[in-house]
């Protein structure tokens, strides 16, 4: 076996998958619901998730997967491989129902709650949904469509007090239990996540038990997490990141999830000191607003031992910010991956007494199960030091889009899946993101990756955001534009903005045109919607 230099292989193994090989840990649960049975069988009452006034151990929380499941299956008749939707907000019985489809045997189909009527719509209709489940405040959005779900036969509401024509989610947790016992293999189908592109209509990844459980172990192994360590969510889980990276995680290795509504900033220090928590996932943004909020300093962080953050780029005062407000064994890794992989691809290599082998610009090194390749517009690989199109192959990447198999065809290939991701990668190993490959500016013939100027963006104090886009240009064919949110309290103008990229960036790349705005567009998934920056 081949892999990074900065892992070990121990307890890693080969499989053969569609003639080619793949790394994965040889102790792995192979279904999501084993993964939590395990862990309920051997810490039935350590504390497993805390959200508002509700704490559950273990059994109370498989009790109640076990009621919302044998409802799904005697109540509604869910039989194996059919799609259970749900669209709910970070909540506890978000966690439930998501464990309890994976024990009926169902694929999940966790919706976006930023969604609208019309795109609810579609992806029900697309993943041919049997059952959705939603909270109350979605009501509006789910009724006036109620007659074009095509395949949705019951609609479960979760909140409203008399929902005549609606099943109500009580129906579902006061069900008698059943230990309802389906049986699933690995390669079957766990969950549809729809990704979000900037541009056409969403699709649906389709991740596996192993895609789901591979890379949650992965990361467990990676960051060293354990029983002990308290997991704090705020970003979505209906992520990738949340559903894998931290729920997921924390009942396979029997950690403890405490889960918030939202990003909550200002609550959010007196939230880490009074629960004890260990670790956080989130965006380099949450971050800095956590760290600007004046309750940051009024609490106690002492217990906090790994912080991972990635999705944009991060400024380079941030990690230091932290570094300087956090104990000194607290680790801050940067990390990527994307739906379509499971999660995570790369990350900073951590060694086994805690030591993260940083190199900030970067997004670390492939993680110990996955391998890459870079390759030039003909498929060829490149050396390192050039940049390119990344290529990833590991037990993590998705099965297929849903019921689009020229799409499919497209994003994997031989099993190496097209991020469309522009990288390189340096000497040491480490990858750093270029760009899109279709978002890439060409001005008068120079190619312009537009995250290299928003990383020199980010290097200034009172940037919070910052995004780029190519305009068309009768002369040049583009030039650069910068949208840019600025920090509370903090003024500038184009003009003093491009004096400061004057003696950081080629003049060719420093932004022709300058916007400052109060937030970026994003689609419902929060990716900055780039099309929509040329005309702000």
């Amino acid at each position: 076996m081949v892999a990074n230099p900065y892992w070990s292989l121990e307890g890693i193994e080969e499989i053969e998958e569609n003639n080619y090989k793949l790394r994965i840990h040889k102790n792995r649960p192979h279904t999501i619901d084993q993964a939590f049975r395990n862990t309920v069988k051997k810490y039935p009452m350590k504390e497993a998730i805390v959200a508002g006034n509700e704490r559950w151990t273990y059994a109370k929380y498989d009790e109640k997967v076990d009621r919302v499941a044998s409802a799904l299956v005697e109540k509604f008749g869910i039989q194996p491989g059919d799609r259970v939707a749900l669209l709910m907000n970070n909540h506890i019985l978000w966690a439930v129902t998501f464990l309890a489809i994976a024990r009926a045997g169902a694929i999940s189909v966790p919706l976006n709650s930023r969604l609208q009527g019309k795109e609810i719509l579609y992806q029900m209709n697309n993943s041919q949904t049997r059952l959705l489940i939603f909270d109350q405040e979605y009501f509006n959005r789910i009724q006036p469509f109620r007659e074009e779900f095509r395949t949705i036969q019951t609609f479960v509401i979760n909140g409203l007090c008399d929902p005549e024509g609606w099943v109500d989610y009580r129906e579902l947790e006061t069900y008698p239990s059943r230990n309802i016992n389906v049986q699933r293999d690995e390669t079957d189908g766990a969950s549809i996540l729809y990704t979000s592109g900037t541009t056409g209509l969403p699709k649906g990844a389709l991740l596996t038990n192993r895609n789901i459980l591979s890379i949650a172990v992965a990361v467990i192994d990676m960051l060293q997490f354990d029983k002990d360590d308290r997991m704090l969510i705020f970003i979505p889980l209906f992520h990738v990141t949340g559903l894998v990276g931290m729920l997921v995680a924390m009942f396979v290795t029997g950690g403890t999830l405490i889960i918030l509504p939202g990003f909550k900033r200002h609550e959010i220090p007196q939230i880490i000191q009074e629960e004890k928590i260990t670790a956080t996932i989130g965006v380099p943004a949450t971050f800095i607003l956590i760290m600007e909020s004046p309750n940051y300093q009024k609490y106690s962080r002492e217990t906090m031992r790994c912080i991972v953050y990635g999705g944009a780029p991060s400024p380079p005062d941030m990690h230091q910010q932290l570094r300087d407000t956090l104990p000194k064994d607290c680790l801050l890794v940067e990390a990527y991956g994307l739906t379509e992989s499971s999660s995570n691809v790369s990350i900073f290599p951590i060694t086994k007494d805690r030591k993260v082998y940083n190199k900030y610009g970067s997004i670390g090194v492939v993680n110990p199960v996955a391998d890459i390749r870079i390759v030039d517009e003909q498929g060829n690989d490149l050396p390192d030091g050039e940049i390119g199109e990344l290529l990833v192959r590991s037990p993590g990447v998705m099965k297929e889009y849903w019921g689009n198999p020229d799409k499919t065809a497209e994003a994997i290939k031989d099993g190496w899946l097209c991020t469309g991701d522009l990288v390189s990668r340096d000497n040491d190993g480490y990858l750093a993101i270029k760009g899109r490959k279709k978002q890439m500016i060409i001005r008068g013939g120079e190619n312009i990756y537009p995250i290299e100027i928003e990383n020199v963006l980010y290097a200034h104090p009172d940037i919070l955001e910052a995004a780029i886009a190519g305009v068309p240009d009768r002369i040049m064919g583009e030039e650069v534009k910068a949208v840019i949110v600025l920090k509370e309290g903090v003024s500038m103008d184009a003009a003093q903005l491009q004096e400061f990229l004057k003696t950081r960036l080629a003049d060719y790349k420093i932004p022709k045109y300058i916007s400052f705005v109060r937030e970026l567009p994003r689609n419902p998934a929060g990716k900055v919607q780039v099309d929509k920056l040329v005309n702000l």
